[in-house]
């Protein structure tokens, strides 16, 4: 019960603090608030945090175009999965195939690993979902980096680098936390098909 609220206040957060950081500014330095509706200090609190919440939803939906983005660089640039990784992935596809009796690629792999682990690996699944709130967090930074780099612009072109920069390190972040969950999926998907095949084996 604990681990499941840590998490959920986990990704709560993950959608907060980039929305509450797009709002700051406007916020100190003119919300428009219309004077007639008299909003105390509490008031205008609850309007930060629960606009914050939104737009951090709203970040997500752009921030989801960042995946994409790296599977287009990949192509392009013919990026080459590590060896470690390419060699799991492989061992996984043949499980797959054994288990499934298809052709599996490696998209498919992953949806299929990602099945597998919600379903029958409920210890791996507080894991994964620790690493997809950080890696969602850092992927909404980004886009909140580069907003304030763009906003931030007039006070000074130093200004604008820094955001860029901070921008580029949650990149990293998000890109080595995102090898991290796929690598967790994968793993755990493979151990759980072989475990099952040598028990069915065993039976037999």
């Amino acid at each position: 019960m604990n681990q499941d609220f840590s998490l959920g206040i986990l990704d709560f957060f993950s959608y907060l603090v980039p929305g509450v950081l797009i709002l700051l500014p406007y916020f100190f330095w003119g919300f428009p608030i219309d004077p007639k509706l008299s909003l105390t200090d509490f008031d205008k609190y609850v309007v930060l945090f629960i606009g914050g919440y939104i737009i951090g939803h709203l970040l997500t939906l752009v921030s989801s175009l960042i995946p994409k983005l790296n599977g287009l660089a990949k192509r392009l640039f013919k990026i080459r999965i590590p060896e470690d990784k390419s060699k799991l992935i492989s061992n996984l596809q043949q499980e797959l195939r054994a288990t499934f009796d298809c052709e599996v690629n490696p998209r498919v792999a992953l949806q299929l690993s990602m099945r597998i682990v919600s379903d029958y690996c409920p210890s791996t699944n507080e894991t994964i979902a620790r690493l997809y709130a950080m890696s969602l967090f850092s992927r909404n930074m980004i886009i909140t980096s580069l907003i304030y780099s763009i906003f931030l612009f007039y006070l000074g072109l130093l200004i604008t680098l820094a955001s860029v920069a901070i921008s580029i390190l949650f990149y990293f972040r998000y890109w080595r936390l995102q090898l991290a969950l796929e690598n967790a999926i994968y793993r755990s998907a493979f151990i759980y098909l072989k475990l099952q095949r040598t028990k069915t084996s065993m039976e037999k």
